[in-house]
């Protein structure tokens, strides 16, 4: 299995480094009916996320689930432990296997599964489109928005890509022209990999 983890770190490293820009407002879609096999994932992250880490991921997560309303939903999932990478593994293992959850690693920029792999300012990173699977450099962070940080990465999780232009989520680094919402560019990226109906996705709005 640990096979697996360095297999998906030797994807693709994403680099993210700045700050929002302020809160926008959402658009309110009524709920698409009759959604058959809602697909739900489980959010699982290691024991050292702090209250604040933990903040900064449930908003992240609530402004997705609005994003989705309701076609996918995130949840909390539950704790595994940072220095046992035996069960870092089990739990890959079996997110990876059920496609039904998604594991979030806390880790220093010197820890050896991680040091090789990032450059200079990454703050997190997932090792390739769609992957269940992010890693967080915690001496990186700072005092950086955490909640931005992690809506930036699982729209990469969800399937969305960097976006060289202003004022998008996925715009490549973090800095004064990445909105801290969820925009309608990111919102039709994840609809078309993850084959949802963007007619009933919300998003914010954005300068233009």
């Amino acid at each position: 299995m640990r096979f697996c983890i360095l297999f998906l770190l030797s994807i693709i490293v994403v680099n993210l480094v700045g700050c929002g820009v302020g809160l926008y407002n959402y658009t309110d879609i009524a709920r698409k009916e009759h959604i058959n096999n809602v697909r739900e994932i489980e959010v699982w992250t290691t024991d050292n996320f702090s209250d604040s880490d933990k903040s900064g991921l449930y908003g992240a997560m609530r402004e997705w689930n609005k994003v989705l309303n309701g076609q996918m939903v995130l949840k909390v999932g539950g704790e595994v432990s940072w220095t046992d990478m035996d069960e870092w593994e089990e739990k890959l293992e079996e997110v990876m296997g059920s496609r039904d959850g998604w594991l979030l690693i806390k880790l220093s920029s010197e820890h050896p599964i991680v040091r090789r792999r990032i450059m200079d300012g990454t703050l997190a990173f997932v090792p390739g489109l769609g992957a269940p699977l992010m890693f967080i450099i915690e001496d990186h962070m700072g005092s950086k928005n955490m909640r931005t940080i992690l809506m930036h990465e699982m729209g990469h999780m969800l399937g969305a890509d960097h976006v060289n232009v202003d004022y998008t989520l996925m715009t490549p680094k973090y800095g004064p022209k990445q909105p801290d919402c969820i925009d309608l560019l990111t919102a039709r990226q994840v609809a078309w990999f993850r084959d949802l109906d963007i007619e009933y996705m919300n998003y914010c709005v954005v300068p233009e």
